[in-house]
Formats: C-alpha cells, sequence, structure tokens
C-alpha cells in the first residue's frame, strides 16, 4: 500500500484507540458520543476537544 494511504489508514485507527484517561477534556457524556461515532465526534467537536483528540491521535504515529 502507498505510504500516505497507511499513514492516513494508522490515523484513523488511532482516533478509533483512544482511551478514556487519555481525554480528561470530555466529560462522560461527551465521551459516550465519541466512543459511538469517533469521526463523527471530531468533526463536530469544539476546538478545544479537536486539539485534544489531535494530541492523542499524533501520539500514536509518533511512537508507532
Amino acid at each position: 500500500m502507498e505510504e500516505k494511504i497507511e499513514q492516513f489508514i494508522n490515523m484513523v485507527r488511532g482516533l478509533y484507540n483512544i482511551d478514556r484517561r487519555l481525554l480528561p477534556e470530555l466529560s462522560e457524556g461527551q465521551w459516550h458520543s465519541f466512543r459511538t461515532d469517533p469521526a463523527r465526534y471530531l468533526i463536530h467537536a469544539d476546538e478545544i476537544k479537536a486539539v485534544a483528540i489531535f494530541r492523542e491521535v499524533m501520539k500514536r504515529q509518533s511512537h508507532g
């Protein structure tokens, strides 16, 4: 698979594998919404929550 596609797929996978403890910016209700559909939640999240989610996805990229 092309390298850029693999990187993108790994980022999407990372979005679906974030642990609750890593996103203290989300309330319990927000966490439930995120876990139900992480991509949709991210698209509609406010800047603070989107940055927190992005932070965790990028951590996985630099350590994977």
